[in-house]
């Protein structure tokens, strides 16, 4: 086995420590003082568990490990390039992926706003799936209409385009004086 020790703390020294900790009564909090208990045991015994395996798969480790300055059977280095787990769908290397995969996902993406992307990205990641399939998510589908609602919106709050407010001149008639004219202007105008 290896030097790691790891020796777990008494109930009742788990208990005091929690009283302290966290300032508790123990006539009217003794529910509570008995469960954060509980659960500091429990968090122990895995850190136990923890390290004990720890140790263990380290001696294995340097167990089969060949001596300094030898080379293991065969003559050759090994090759310390880490290889991703197998079946492992967000660790696959590229080339693995299938071309319609890839072609999907990136059809998913176009035309979606950042804030979609990166919605769609984290579903994808969490639940280990395509962004296609992420896209089609209930999570994603209600953040593009919320998303295509706020642009709608935005976009009716804009003013008109073209000439709604110019302003409009009267025609001019023959024979007729700049001042009156000009009159028939601001009369049009007005307002």
């Amino acid at each position: 086995m290896s030097d790691d020790k790891f020796t777990p703390k008494g109930e009742d020294e788990i208990k005091a420590e929690v009283i302290e900790k966290h300032g508790l009564d123990v006539e009217t909090q003794g529910d509570l003082i008995d469960s954060l208990t509980a659960d500091n045991l429990e968090s122990q015994k895995n850190l136990g568990t923890a390290i004990r395996q720890k140790g263990e798969w380290r001696d294995k480790a340097t167990a089969n490990k060949p001596p300094e300055g030898t080379l293991p059977e065969g003559g050759e280095k090994p090759d310390a390039t880490p290889k991703p787990p197998e079946g492992d769908k967000l660790n696959k290397p590229s080339e693995d992926r299938n071309i319609r995969e890839v072609a999907s996902d990136v059809n998913a993406l176009t035309g979606e706003s950042d804030e979609v992307v990166d919605a769609m990205e984290m579903v994808s990641k969490s639940k280990g799936i395509t962004l296609s399939e992420a896209k089609k998510d209930p999570t994603i589908v209600a953040l593009k209409e919320k998303a295509d609602r706020d642009t709608k919106s935005a976009e009716a709050a804009l003013p008109a385009s073209g000439r709604a407010g110019s302003k409009t001149t009267p025609d001019y008639v023959e024979n007729e004086s700049k001042e009156d004219h000009k009159k028939k202007w601001e009369a049009a105008n007005k307002g």
